[in-house]
């Protein structure tokens, strides 16, 4: 709360100051990811679910697990916290890699903290869902963030609410990479000095965030754009497209 604060009166002097400088100029603010808060403040809100992820479904250790099962000494996955992209390590043999993977997604779907685990090529079978995310299962919002070039060989996703953070620190309160709307969404705001205040209800994503600005500045469409440019934002005139 403190950085936001920080943040807040930090832009408020920027802006002041290209004000007293007669600069003419538009903000874009947005986020990489949204945020869950902590699972403490949660419950004391009325969300009984909110929880911390346990300790023991960090991948070394479900990997020391599936290792006994399979004759090895050493975990056999990899990954950077609890939750989200999941890697066999490079040194299973390639006869046990599917065996290993697949004792080890049973493991987390036995968790009650686990909502479900997606193996790559169940991902990769699914087709990349088309139209408005909010609609989407969740396996579309996994397979729609998913690369085969660098993502996991499975992808465990936490219930609702449960926090991959397992043990509370200064200065650490969320992770990136669950499908639940409190990570996927995030805020967009563009302003102007003297711009009208307006709510946009429609989905919009942050790729729209640079074909609206391309039109702001009055450059050429390009339609090899993943984005699509936002009407009614002041200063710009879409294209028709």
């Amino acid at each position: 709360c403190l950085h936001l604060l920080s943040v807040d009166r930090d832009l408020g002097d920027f802006f002041a100051l290209l004000d007293r400088q007669r600069i003419d100029y538009a903000v874009v603010l947005t986020a990489d990811h949204g945020v869950m808060d902590i699972p403490e403040r949660l419950r004391a809100k009325g969300v009984p679910q909110a929880v911390r992820a346990d300790p023991a479904l960090a991948p070394a250790e479900v990997g020391r697990q599936v290792a006994a099962q399979l004759g090895r000494k050493d975990s056999v996955l990899r990954g950077e916290g609890i939750g989200g992209d999941v890697w066999l390590d490079r040194a299973v043999p390639a006869p046990l890699r599917d065996r290993a993977a697949r004792a080890a997604i049973q493991r987390y779907k036995d968790h009650p903290q686990v909502h479900d685990v997606y193996y790559r090529p169940n991902i990769m079978s699914l087709p990349m869902p088309p139209g408005d995310p909010s609609k989407w299962t969740v396996f579309q919002r996994v397979r729609a963030s998913y690369d085969p070039s660098r993502s996991g060989d499975f992808y465990v996703v936490l219930k609702e609410h449960v926090s991959p953070i397992s043990t509370p620190g200064a200065g650490y309160i969320a992770a990136h990479g669950t499908p639940w709307d409190y990570d996927r969404r995030v805020p967009i705001l563009f302003w102007r000095p003297g711009m009208a205040p307006a709510t946009r209800n429609e989905p919009v994503a942050t790729v729209d965030i640079m074909p609206t600005l391309r039109a702001m500045l009055g450059l050429a469409a390009d339609q090899r754009l993943d984005g699509r440019c936002l009407p009614g934002v002041q200063g710009i005139v879409c294209d028709p497209r």
